[in-house]
């Protein structure tokens, strides 16, 4: 057993050490006004991180970011890793990286701009993780949360440090259509009567977007805020609206074409291959190593599937012809 003090200033050379040590075991920390959090390392790795104050329960980064703000009396128990008691505690992270994204953390002022409706994107490929391994650049940050059976707020703290070691990015995701929108405004106007252009304004404004670029992931957004100022009688017809609107998305390119998430499939179907076919491809086309702009993705897609090698291609070759399929280039 290891017993210490810890304030704010000792805590992360104190957390290395344990991790230096190499063991298993659980570390509880308690903090004034019964506060109580619980880390559980697997030798040099920190496994889970829960804080519990009454009835109040945390887990997680947010668990461990509050610790980071603490300062109390820390128990070292070696030995077996208790029970899994809630997936959100998963941190599967070396003591390194975990005290790396909390001082990341603790520098970004602002999440704000990370919405339920972003979708984060790879760049490169950054450290396992429950979140990282999760990303493919299609679901949402509410998708996401909904995956990991985490709090939002929890989540959005999770990628906002992942972008601050600039391992992400964020797009919107696929687009509603412009012409589904002002047929969407003027079915609503049956409803609402002339008002509907101002609630619309209003709506588009509270959610921080234009009809013009309006993700489809933010559809749940826009019907809370109209069936939050709809009669009763009203709210069937506006939740019927809004289910047709989700069928009009549009899924042209608006963002870059990830380069590297396309090798990572196509390494798992061909081998290692891939990554010297895709270098090659994107010489021909004179083409940076990177993302690519949409006006580059035909031209490289054609390059790429002349150079893959014949006799192991079919599945390959079917996953470029999907991708040509599904992104109007």
């Amino acid at each position: 057993m290891f017993k210490a003090t810890y304030t704010r200033e000792t805590l992360p050379p104190l957390l290395q050490y344990l991790s230096g040590m190499g063991r298993s075991g659980k570390l509880s920390c308690s903090v004034s006004a019964g506060i109580e959090i619980t880390l559980t390392l697997d030798h040099q790795r920190v496994m889970t991180c829960a804080w519990q104050q009454l009835q109040q329960t945390r887990y997680g980064m947010e668990a461990f970011q509050l610790l980071m703000n603490t300062e109390g009396e820390c128990v070292f128990e070696e030995g077996s890793l208790p029970p899994l008691d809630d997936p959100r505690a998963l941190l599967g992270l070396s003591m390194e990286q975990l005290l790396l994204r909390a001082l990341t953390v603790q520098d970004i002022q602002n999440v704000a701009h990370i919405r339920s409706y972003s979708v984060p994107i790879r760049q490169g490929q950054p450290p396992a993780h429950v979140v990282s391994d999760l990303i493919d650049g299609k679901r949402s940050v509410q998708e996401l949360a909904q995956t990991l059976q985490w709090e939002i707020e929890e989540l959005r703290m999770e990628l906002a440090s992942l972008e601050a070691q600039q391992w992400i990015t964020f797009s919107t995701g696929p687009l509603l259509t412009a012409e589904s929108l002002t047929h969407f405004t003027y079915e609503l106007t049956k409803i609402f009567g002339p008002v509907t252009r101002i609630l619309m304004r209003d709506a588009f404004s509270a959610l921080g977007l234009t009809a013009e670029s309006f993700p489809a992931a933010a559809l749940g957004d826009l019907e809370h805020e109209l069936l939050r100022i709809s009669p009763a009688q009203h709210q069937p017809q506006v939740r019927s609206l809004i289910a047709t609107l989700s069928t009009s998305v549009t899924h042209s390119v608006r963002e870059p074409f990830q380069v590297q998430h396309l090798t990572d499939q196509l390494t798992l179907l061909i081998g290692p291959i891939a990554r010297e076919l895709v270098r090659e491809s994107l010489q021909q086309i004179r083409a940076p190593q990177g993302d690519l702009p949409t006006t580059q993705v035909r031209p490289f897609l054609h390059s790429l599937r002349a150079l893959l090698p014949s006799g192991r291609h079919s599945e390959a070759l079917t996953l470029l012809r999907r991708i040509e399929k599904d992104i109007q280039v």
